[in-house]
């Protein structure tokens, strides 16, 4: 495993010796550790200081390790959570995976194992976070396209009701009155904005066909 540098992890188990052997592996390896002993002080303590790394065995008093699942994947869902249970259940392996769980550990495991799924549930955290980024910066070029776009068809509709109105001098002014008058019937009659940019549209170029 790279060395973390401080990435902040947060270790939940109501067995403190677990707790410790986990913690001393998982600084070994750069990572800035918390600790809590069930659910309830997990929560406490990511209220305080979200972390981007979670271990946390399922059977605890207060809080359980699923219930502490399902609040840290809708509060913080681009914290990654590991799963530890003393009982080889592959149903409820599945569960938590289901729920949001980025991995799964069996008791008793290894350190190597540790490393290793560890290492696993940080990547695909990082792929998650990388595919929100592309989806956001996606939907923020699309917009900016469709807003050009719009753009470049205002502008047409401007150059055909100017091309209008220079054909024919007794028209001058006379597209841009007639919407003025519509929008101002359109607030009248209660409209929605967009609804009064269609009417807007339409009036200037109510009269295109003398073109």
């Amino acid at each position: 495993m790279a060395s973390r540098n401080g990435l902040s992890c947060l270790v939940v188990d109501d067995e403190p010796r677990l707790r410790r052997v986990l913690i001393q592996h998982l600084q070994n390896e750069g990572f800035r550790c918390q600790e809590a002993g069930n659910g309830i002080e997990a929560m406490r303590a990511m209220e305080i200081d979200p972390v981007p790394l979670v271990i946390s065995d399922l059977r605890m008093p207060e809080m359980d390790g699923v219930s502490l699942l399902n609040q840290v994947v809708q509060r913080w869902p681009d914290t990654a959570m590991i799963m530890v249970s003393a009982l080889a259940d592959v149903d409820l392996a599945v569960k938590c995976l289901k729920l949001g769980a980025l991995d799964y550990l069996s008791k008793p495991f290894n350190l190597e194992e540790v490393r290793a799924r560890v290492e696993q549930a940080l990547q695909r955290r990082q792929m998650k976070l990388e595919l929100k980024s592309y989806q956001l910066h996606l939907e923020e070029r699309v917009n900016a396209q469709a807003s050009r776009i719009e753009e470049l068809f205002l502008g047409g509709v401007q150059a055909l009701a100017q091309a209008l109105e220079a054909k024919d001098a007794y028209l001058n002014g006379h597209s841009l009155r007639v919407a003025e008058y519509s929008i101002a019937v359109g607030r009248q009659l209660g409209l929605d904005l967009a609804t009064l940019g269609t009417i807007s549209l339409g009036a200037r170029l109510h009269d295109i066909g003398k073109i």
